[in-house]
């Protein structure tokens, strides 16, 4: 009995293995074309760019931080975080005066 067994977790089992090592080759492709475009577009970006995301990205880490730690785990009042942290890098780029990447700084 302890055969037949065996013989039906290879059967069932098998094509599934088979299957998903397609798809992990399949993936594997993707995500090599992904990261590609992802390359090329990081490259694309200016130094001004690339500070004004890294800005964006601590203001929506600290947005975040501080909703989730009030005991809120809500995806849409973190999501609402993310979207108010973009409040203060707009602030920043409207701002003639800001050098490093407002309208005033350099291009």
């Amino acid at each position: 009995m302890n055969w037949a067994v065996a013989i039906v977790v290879a059967v069932i089992t098998g094509p599934i293995v088979v299957l998903l090592q397609m798809l992990r080759k399949e993936n594997t492709e993707q995500h090599s074309e992904s990261r590609e475009l992802l390359h090329h577009m990081v490259i694309k970006l200016s130094e001004q760019q690339k500070a004004m995301l890294a800005s964006y990205a601590r203001s929506a880490v600290g947005a975040g931080v501080a909703v989730y730690a009030t005991g809120n785990h809500n995806v849409s009042d973190l999501l609402k975080a993310a979207v108010a942290a973009l409040l203060p890098p707009l602030m920043r780029f409207v701002n003639p005066k800001d050098n490093a990447f407002g309208l005033g700084g350099s291009k």
